[in-house]
């Protein structure tokens, strides 16, 4: 590996649970400055896909090997998600005027009794270009912070 004055891109090794040593490219790096709500020395993470379920993600963080999330698309569970970033917030990830914004839910799993949620109050705003993320919450929204995947037929609104 070389700097970039040599000309190629410094790579940084991840190693994850299971699956050894993983190289990523400095520019597949995602940035959060703020961290994460209640884990704000998180802020470095890189987004990888399951390759047996597209719908599912993992976000590993880079500043806690040992922490690594499930992320899946909101509308993957709730068709009709949608919210608006404030100024500030797009400010806050270099957006354009039309950036294009990837947004991303965490996911939750409890053993007792065995439940699977995601937190749509609180998505993961992502400039793809800038590889600058935020997590955004969505203050006076209905949108619940669990929203329990095994009741998503039950209640179509979400």
């Amino acid at each position: 590996m070389t700097g970039a004055k040599g000309g190629t891109a410094v790579e940084t090794l991840v190693r994850l649970k299971g699956e050894g040593v993983v190289t990523v490219p400095r520019e597949a790096i995602l940035t959060f400055p703020e961290g994460l709500v209640g884990l704000e020395s998180w802020h470095r993470f890189v987004l990888l896909e399951y390759e047996d379920d597209p719908v599912v993600g993992l976000l590993q963080s880079l500043d806690d090997r040992d922490i690594c999330l499930f992320v899946t698309d909101p509308r993957n569970v709730c068709p009709d998600y949608s919210y608006q970033l404030s100024p500030g917030e797009r400010a806050a990830l270099q957006l354009q005027e039309d950036g294009e914004v990837l947004t991303l839910c965490i996911m939750a799993a409890r053993q007792e009794p065995f439940e699977l949620s995601v937190n749509l109050l609180g998505p993961l705003a992502i400039n793809p270009r800038r590889r600058l993320g935020k997590q955004v919450i969505l203050a006076g929204s209905a949108y619940p912070a669990r929203f329990v995947l095994s009741k998503a037929k039950e209640d179509a609104s979400c």
